[in-house]
């Protein structure tokens, strides 16, 4: 299965694949950064992007479903955060180019 057949599996197959061993969380994770790298140049979708935490976090599912842990229904399927949500640290532009440096000073609370 090439990088591309992973980024357009359901979430529900990729769920479904990792699950079943067939794709490691490290494996779906390089596949999408490898396209996030590829095509957001030109789409400008992602404003923010740490394709070294993708992978950390990849690694570190990955070692939750060796150690047999509970997995949730969505293990290791990547989702993206709109910068209109407030993650500490991270860009909180809503969109505007006039906010591009700002960043979140806290967590937003529901």
């Amino acid at each position: 299965m090439t990088h591309d057949d992973v980024c357009r599996l359901p979430a529900t197959a990729l769920a479904r694949a990792i699950r079943e061993n067939q794709l490691s969380p490290v494996d779906v994770a390089d596949a999408f950064v490898e396209r996030v790298e590829r095509v957001n140049p030109g789409l400008n979708a992602l404003t923010y992007f740490d394709a070294d935490q993708v992978r950390a976090d990849a690694r570190e599912l990955e070692r939750a479903q060796r150690a047999d842990r509970p997995l949730g229904p969505l293990h290791g399927v990547p989702f993206t955060i709109k910068d209109l949500t407030a993650m500490k640290g991270l860009p909180l532009t809503f969109g505007m180019v006039p906010l591009k440096d700002n960043s979140a000073r806290a967590t937003r609370r529901s």
